[in-house]
């Protein structure tokens, strides 16, 4: 547990502060502009595409491995969706997505403990998502808000 807090600041040096991150990043924000500059962008983003995928599916041997040793179909209830919710609450800036990753996490947390309280199942299950559309509202209108003053 601990050493995946110690992986996001790992995570910030290697794509904010190395060759390597700074590459991957221009040429996942402007494609045209790293070919421009000779970089082997089709090379970049096809190990990329391929090392997430990698860690996709490192990520379901363990939710179907992890704790319940068996698969069962729709087990992820989806949670990809919170999940992509997160880096886009982030703007894929990783100590800002883990810190929407524990605020999803304990809506979560909050829903489990709400339905040992007695709450009905639905209202309990729907907590994550709930948190997940508030907190994507609010990012939202202080976009909005943010981009409004700009104008002015």
């Amino acid at each position: 547990m601990i050493r995946r807090w110690l992986d996001c600041p790992d995570c910030v040096f290697r794509y904010w502060l190395t060759p390597w991150g700074l590459r991957i990043r221009g040429i996942g924000e402007q494609f045209d502009a790293a070919v421009t500059l000779g970089a082997k962008a089709t090379h970049y983003r096809v190990l990329v595409t391929l090392a997430g995928g990698a860690l996709c599916g490192l990520a379901g041997l363990q939710l179907s491995l992890g704790s319940l040793t068996l698969f069962s179909e729709n087990m992820t209830a989806g949670r990809g969706w919170i999940a992509v919710a997160a880096v886009m609450l982030g703007r894929a800036r990783p100590l800002a997505v883990a810190a929407a990753c524990v605020l999803f996490g304990m809506s979560d947390a909050l829903g489990l403990r709400l339905q040992g309280e007695g709450l009905p199942n639905q209202i309990t299950d729907s907590a994550p998502y709930v948190v997940t559309l508030l907190a994507l509202i609010f990012a939202g209108v202080r976009q909005r808000i943010d981009a409004a003053r700009v104008v002015i």
